[in-house]
């Protein structure tokens, strides 16, 4: 695990220079990451000045978020370097869930909590506006 955490810190790393690089080029960019309340606020505050931010929070109960994760470990559909067949890796993620380190970053900006809980049911439109317009929609 001390590997892969190096190779995460290395990634972050990465797509700090990458978020720099494509803004002074005047690109977009969606940045996709298990953000962390509390610590992930340093990487991003920087760029808030010179670009429109908005988080799209996607998130289901613990139980669900622990099932799909064993479910995903059993098919072996992520990288060994997450180490997911660990067996206190699901212990570790139910923890982290109800720590709250992945509620809504504290920034100043708009967010949108989507519920995962059924695929079927979620409005992508409704995301699709809060992206384009930043405005949460109503209902």
């Amino acid at each position: 695990p001390d590997a892969s955490h190096r190779l995460g810190e290395g990634a972050y790393a990465i797509m700090r220079v990458l978020q720099r690089r494509l803004l002074d080029a005047g690109v977009g960019m969606v940045l996709e990451s298990n953000f962390l309340r509390g610590i992930s606020e340093d990487d991003l505050r920087p760029f808030l000045p010179e670009a429109r931010m908005l988080a799209v929070y996607c998130e289901t109960d613990p139980d669900e978020s622990v099932r799909r994760f064993l479910e995903r470990t059993e098919r072996g559909d992520r990288h060994p370097g997450h180490h997911d067949t660990d067996p206190t890796k699901a212990e570790e993620l139910r923890a982290s869930l109800e720590s709250g380190c992945y509620d809504p970053l504290d920034l100043p900006i708009p967010h949108l909590v989507v519920d995962t809980t059924d695929p079927d049911a979620i409005d992508r439109d409704a995301i699709l506006a809060f992206a384009r317009d930043g405005v949460i929609p109503a209902g």
